[in-house]
């Protein structure tokens, strides 16, 4: 079994590599793992802060109340999973197919966007801000 602690983790490729090698892996019910990991099918969600939810399931594995045999399914499970879910041809074949609806859309369809000069402004902004903070912080005493 793989634990997996990080609350609000953005995607988490660790359980899937995991899951990839057949490890069941008990996870945070937060962020990208609530998208990878099947609850009681190729691991566990639960709450980061309830520490005896995370001890009940790591005792029922290290006691034998799973049995490896199910151990055993839900690592396949999970490979399973990962090959069909996360592949590079899958993902590969999801890009494509959002590129597809984008381009099919008609242009007053397409979500609005910032202005085409807004990301160089916030960078020269966030330049002048890291200037002035370094001024006020180690300019002429």
């Amino acid at each position: 079994m793989l634990l997996y602690t990080p609350s609000f983790e953005h995607f988490g490729i660790v359980p899937l590599e995991a899951m990839l090698v057949r490890t069941p892996v008990l996870a945070a019910n937060t962020g990208g793992p609530t998208e990878t990991v099947l609850d009681n099918e190729t691991g566990w969600l639960r709450a980061v802060e309830d520490a005896s939810n995370w001890t009940q399931v790591m005792h029922s594995v290290v006691s034998g109340e799973i049995s490896t045999k199910k151990l055993a399914s839900m690592g396949e499970k999970g490979r399973d999973w990962v090959v069909q879910n996360f592949s590079k041809s899958t993902m590969a074949q999801r890009l494509v197919q959002s590129m597809d609806e984008a381009q099919a859309m008609k242009e007053a369809d397409r979500p609005a966007v910032w202005p085409p000069n807004m990301g160089l402004f916030i960078r020269v902004l966030g330049s002048l801000v890291g200037v002035a903070f370094a001024f006020l912080l180690f300019g002429k005493r």
